[in-house]
């Protein structure tokens, strides 16, 4: 992920959100399949780490690789 657009989203851009979204969004479905072995349980999974992530994001540090940071989320 660019850090320019996760500075983007720490300043409130929604638009810069979506493109995390639409980026992370297969990776975390994939993930959270493995995990739980359960779709339903997978998709709540992946719809709390969203909101997690956005409520969070001011937490992350941009000087540090994002996806580990998603994945312990996650």
């Amino acid at each position: 992920m660019n850090h320019s657009i996760l500075k983007k989203i720490q300043a409130g851009d929604r638009e810069s959100f979506k493109l995390l979204y639409d980026e992370y969004f297969e990776y975390a479905v994939r993930v959270a399949k493995a995990v739980t072995r359960h779709d339903g349980n997978a998709a709540d999974a992946v719809q709390e780490t969203f909101i997690r992530v956005y409520q969070d994001i001011h937490h992350y540090d941009t000087k540090k690789p994002f996806k580990p940071w998603f994945y312990r989320i996650l």
